[in-house]
């Protein structure tokens, strides 16, 4: 069993894989670096930070440690603001460079297409940086035939002892909701290590409850079952299927009955999110059914806050309600992190076997007893 740990931030021996959950307030930015000298970076951007959240400058100054030479790929999930701010060059008579500074990008795989980047400003300018940072043909925008067969990881990537399989890309949605239309479509992956000791995990950028179902009718339970879970959506409801469309003996959505949290059994769980942002994520439902999960490991004490609670959410986990009643803050030994409580989050991957450390956010046990 994993153990967390709250090393520092050294950049890794080529022996290890290691992935970096950053906290850039209501956004998602994840490094995975394969030794090396290979990295990828997936997503990068935020629309909403709070006073302790990692800026532009904060991770473009990390990725200058961390990335050696050019970027080898870039994966941006879809489309929103939030995931591709940082990304794109800034506005105005003095621009903000990409956070990728001036390397080249040695392949960039997208969903959806061009036109859907175009929609909005900001998606101009990251389609307009990557023309040029970008080798021509470099950029792919993939589609639902790119996924992986369980057998066939995708040969789009060489990361040192690891295989990476593409469970969904450009997914369509059939729901009225814009939320549903928009995120559904999101890029997700399958990253499993090769070293000594077995290790899998899922970046699920702002998938949707319609693109967990294509995954589960395409993947094994087993395939599915990973160490390390990034929480769809930054933790929103778009995440949890409609009750109407749980089977029938499954009533509710808790933990156990919840068919894409069963399938992924995840010993840990990430939500990337911004402090206190006005999408109050992660939301308590979420949270609660995540930290409801029977494989989740237990670890240290640690401060975990979620937005929107029903009434008596917060006191039934013993928690506190801010004053306006839309946050709640409690302590728990399950291992589930928000990037807004925890900070960055990083996972290192080793032969021995595999760590996780965050920021902040640590308790003394007696908080949790």
């Amino acid at each position: 069993m994993a153990t967390v740990d709250t090393a520092g931030a050294e950049a890794p021996p080529p022996e290890e894989l290691t992935i970096t959950f950053f906290d850039v307030g209501q956004g998602d930015c994840t490094l995975i670096e394969c030794g090396e000298g290979y990295e990828i970076l997936v997503d990068c951007g935020s629309n909403r930070r709070g006073a302790g959240d990692r800026d532009r400058d904060d991770v473009a100054a990390f990725l200058e440690e961390h990335i050696e030479g050019d970027l080898d790929v870039l994966i941006v999930t879809h489309p929103d603001l939030d995931h591709v701010s940082y990304l794109a060059p800034g506005s105005g008579r003095t621009p903000a460079p990409s956070v990728v500074g001036d390397r080249h990008v040695g392949l960039a795989l997208l969903s959806l297409d061009e036109a859907a980047y175009r929609e909005s400003a900001t998606g101009v300018r990251l389609m307009n940086w990557l023309a040029g940072a970008a080798a021509p043909g470099a950029v792919r925008f993939l589609t639902t035939a790119d996924a992986s067969a369980e057998d066939e990881p995708s040969d789009l990537f060489a990361c040192g002892g690891a295989s990476i399989h593409i469970l969904a890309a450009s997914e369509p949605s059939g729901s009225s909701d814009t939320s549903m239309q928009r995120n559904t479509p999101s890029i997700v992956l399958r990253i499993e290590s090769h070293l000594a000791q077995p290790f899998t995990a899922l970046l699920t950028g702002d998938a949707t409850w319609e693109t967990h179902r294509a995954i589960l009718e395409r993947y094994s339970a087993e395939f599915l079952d990973v160490d390390v879970l990034k929480v769809s959506h930054h933790g929103s409801r778009t995440s949890i299927p409609p009750a109407h469309l749980l089977p029938i003996d499954m009533p509710s959505v808790a933990g156990p009955h919840w068919p894409w949290l069963r399938a992924t059994s995840p010993d840990y769980a990430i939500a990337t999110c911004g402090h206190r942002g006005g999408y109050f994520l992660p939301r308590c439902e979420v949270t609660r059914e995540v930290g409801s999960a029977s494989s989740l490991a237990s670890v240290g004490c640690h401060a975990v806050e979620c937005g929107a609670p029903a009434e008596g959410d917060c006191e039934t986990i013993g928690g506190e309600l801010d004053d306006e009643g839309e946050w709640c803050g409690y302590a728990t030994t399950r291992a589930v992190f928000t990037s807004q409580t925890n900070g960055d989050v990083r996972v290192r991957v080793r032969p021995e076997g595999w760590v996780v450390d965050f920021e902040r956010g640590q308790l003394d046990a007696a908080a949790c007893e």
